[in-house]
């Protein structure tokens, strides 16, 4: 129940970011503003269960580099790197994980002019939905033969947040939380379903 609830909302949420995408790219629609190119530094815990049990649950600790190009009506496309580590989750054994993901993100309610558009908006929110790969290593995964330290799948992830600008070339991201699909071999689904939140800094390098 919990996997098909989470499956369906994943599903309209992809079609509403990507149905809002392909809109607004339609010749004729809007006008396209100057790019504005963004890094966002964030701090980016996230809870998982690498493996079915009673829980097992645990919190891996790590962040996140985002860079994002803005071409208009609030749309932007996103090229996220990602890495979380937890130490001892079994004895003698470590987990650490690389994620690499692009997608698009809509930042509700920046109209024409950009998130960073202090004059116009000091508080905007979020919602973007990404696709990509994720890479485990120093870890303990099965494999044909036994096990092996280190493993490959596909990652994606959807969430949203909440942002405040401080400057016109600095805001604050407060928060954002995400749910994170990854497909790491665990002898059972294979297949990880994460909560992931985050906070940290983004920078406006160029752009009007």
């Amino acid at each position: 129940m919990y996997r098909s609830t989470c499956g369906r909302a994943l599903l309209a949420s992809l079609c509403m970011i990507f149905g809002f995408a392909a809109r607004a790219q339609v010749p004729g629609t809007a006008e396209r503003n100057p790019h504005t190119i963004e890094l966002a530094f964030t701090y980016s815990p996230e809870l998982t269960q690498l493996a079915p049990g009673k829980c097992g649950c645990l919190w891996l600790q790590g962040g996140s580099l985002d860079a994002s190009e803005d071409y208009g009506r609030g749309f932007a496309h996103v090229f996220s790197v990602s890495g979380e580590h937890a130490g001892n989750i079994v004895p003698d054994v470590n987990f650490n994980k690389v994620e690499f993901l692009a997608g698009e993100r809509y930042t509700h309610g920046a109209g024409g002019r950009g998130a960073f558009a202090l004059r116009e908006q000091k508080r905007s929110v979020f919602s973007e939905g990404l696709l990509g790969g994720v890479h485990a290593f120093n870890g303990l995964f099965p494999a044909k033969k036994g096990f092996t330290p280190s493993a490959s799948g596909f990652a994606m992830r959807v969430g949203g947040g909440f942002e405040l600008a401080v400057s016109r070339r600095i805001r604050l991201r407060i928060v954002q939380a995400d749910y994170v699909l990854t497909t790491l071999p665990n002898n059972a689904s294979n297949s990880q379903h994460d909560l992931r939140v985050a906070a940290g800094f983004i920078f406006r390098l160029d752009g009007d």
